[in-house]
């Protein structure tokens, strides 16, 4: 409870700092078109365009917005550097049209990430005070012992701020600056290449947010990382002031613990060994482990959760491994209990009842990550849905379910064939899941044009045929929705038969693999399969690091 009480915490702040990258990506993009209408062409802007001089009162227009500037940075405490560059800027007697649109770029950018700093501070501070102080509290209650216990040390709180913890010496503070650095470096080379092809001002919009997209992920993953970090450091400490000598890690008995996690639970280690991210969680982003003070004596139950997502006990000295033994197993040779095929939208007559399927579609929806909600609920009233035979006359076979851009002089298009024998075997949310995803790469993605995706997906086949036995395993065993048969399969183009797959004609297309492969990893994701995520991880971890930048 009191994990999760942080973690909440941390995905509240997260809301509010994805606001602030949406709102600062709209600003970029709205000055940029300002910017393009100022100078550019029917055809964009080209980079001798953009390195020409501003003219003198196109001069003195930006000393004005640079004077506003350096107000703001110094009222934000903005970094001192870059206050002296924008006061060097206003000095000098020319600037061209492409360092005035960088230096505004960059205002915005410094103020998102000063904002972003600031709030994590904030919330670190919160989240270590509340970790320490709820956990002597909940130990002293439970055991119905009392001890008497100082405050929280300022300098101690102070020190674990600014201590790194992680193997690459980085603080948090260093992580948002070499992330601010990252963004402006990028919006700067994605401006200049933009300006060489000659893009329009869609184009170029079209690929600032983007990037702004980039950075708000690596924001968010190192708000609940960070946060998951200084819940457990609060732990650690309010346990040594308590004279606890042994911790147990404990993790999540449900369906979502991904592999690391699971064989870590029930290790008991002296806290003295505590390092949270290598001997204790979190050991890895959005991790939900945690740590509790170990007694041999103590007995009792743990909660674990089932299917339906009710809670349940089970002896408090059951570890995971035990638990998956004698719950999960037993549903290999069958459908997950979740799993919940069509027929329960067919009609007495017959047909298939769309708009109640979408309904409860919209329900689940409601269990799914922010991010990725709203993605989906977008996309879920954006396309028409139309139900069809086939979509060519050649091959109606395999055809159940499909999204298309444009079909037939339509356009986007969710398709759906019941009169497939297969058709009402599909779980509905499983399959919208995947083909919203498709739909919400062709609008945002464009995962077809990502060389370095196309590459590492080439460079993945290797792995597929080399542990050919232990994956088609694996996915027999696990996968039953499908998600990564689809993707290993897309990987060795059906050169290995896994349990989902499509036939190799598909794999003519040179792009379907990237297409087919985003939309696994979306739903995946989506439905928070950490398990899977985790295995992809572990196997293909270039490809989930692509992926994390694309989204």
């Amino acid at each position: 409870m009191l994990e999760k009480a942080a973690r909440k915490r941390g995905e509240d702040y997260n809301r509010r700092m994805e606001e602030a990258f949406y709102k600062t990506s709209q600003t970029v993009q709205e000055r940029l078109a300002v910017w393009y209408q100022r100078f550019a062409d029917n055809n964009g802007i080209s980079l001798i365009e953009a390195k020409k001089r501003l003219t003198h009162r196109e001069m003195q227009e930006l000393r004005w917005t640079v004077e506003e500037y350096i107000k703001a940075a110094k009222e934000n405490e903005l970094d001192g550097r870059w206050v002296k560059e924008l006061e060097n800027a206003s000095a000098r007697a020319h600037i061209t049209r492409l360092e005035a649109m960088q230096l505004q770029m960059q205002q915005q950018a410094e103020l998102l990430y000063q904002n972003q700093l600031d709030g994590l501070d904030r919330i670190l501070r919160e989240t270590y005070r509340e970790g320490y102080y709820h956990a002597a509290f909940e130990l002293q209650k439970g055991l119905e012992i009392g001890w008497d216990l100082s405050g929280i040390d300022s300098g101690k709180l102070e020190k674990v701020l600014y201590a790194p913890w992680t193997t690459d010496g980085l603080t948090f503070r260093d992580r948002c600056w070499r992330d601010k650095q990252g963004l402006i470096a990028s919006l700067n080379h994605h401006l200049v290449q933009g300006c060489i092809r000659g893009e329009t001002p869609r184009e170029a919009m079209k690929d600032i947010a983007k990037q702004f997209g980039v950075s708000r992920a690596k924001a968010s993953r190192l708000v609940m990382t960070e946060n998951a970090y200084f819940h457990e450091v609060s732990q650690r400490d309010c346990y040594k002031d308590l004279g606890v000598e042994k911790i147990e890690i404990v993790e999540t008995l449900d369906q979502h613990t991904c592999g690391i996690c699971q064989g870590m639970d029930g290790k008991v280690i002296s806290l003295e060994d505590d390092r949270p991210g290598e001997t204790t969680p979190p050991f890895h982003p959005w991790c939900r482990g945690c740590t509790c003070p170990y007694f041999e004596d103590l007995g009792g139950e743990r909660a674990a959760r089932g299917e339906d997502g009710k809670t349940y006990y089970v002896p408090s000295n059951m570890t995971y491994e035990e638990w998956k033994k004698g719950v999960v197993e037993e549903e290999k040779d069958g459908l997950l209990k979740a799993f919940q095929p069509m027929k329960n939208y067919r009609r007495k007559d017959g047909s298939f009842d769309l708009e109640t399927a979408k309904e409860d579609y919209r329900k689940f929806l409601q269990t799914v990550p922010d991010e990725y909600r709203m993605y989906l609920e977008q996309a879920l009233d954006a396309v028409t849905y139309e139900e069809i035979d086939n979509l060519d006359e050649s091959d109606n076979s395999d055809f159940v379910f499909g999204y298309v851009k444009k079909y037939k002089g339509k356009k986007d298009l969710f398709l759906y064939n019941p009169s497939n024998p297969s058709f009402y075997d599909y779980d509905f949310r499983v399959v919208a899941t995947h083909e919203l995803g498709h739909r919400i790469d062709s609008f945002f993605v464009s995962s077809e044009e990502m060389e370095d995706f196309f590459r590492v997906i080439q460079e993945g086949k290797d792995m597929v045929l080399t542990h050919e036995k232990e994956f088609v395993s694996f996915c027999h065993d696990y996968d039953k929705e499908g998600y990564l048969s689809d993707i290993l399969s897309a990987i060795c183009k059906d050169e290995v038969r896994f349990p989902f797959y499509h036939e190799k004609k598909y794999w003519e297309n040179p792009r379907s693999q990237q297409k087919e492969i985003f939309a696994n990893i979306f739903s995946l994701h989506a439905f928070e399969d950490n398990e899977k995520i985790s295995f992809l991880e572990h196997y293909f971890p270039r490809l989930i690091d692509i992926y994390q930048k694309m989204i």
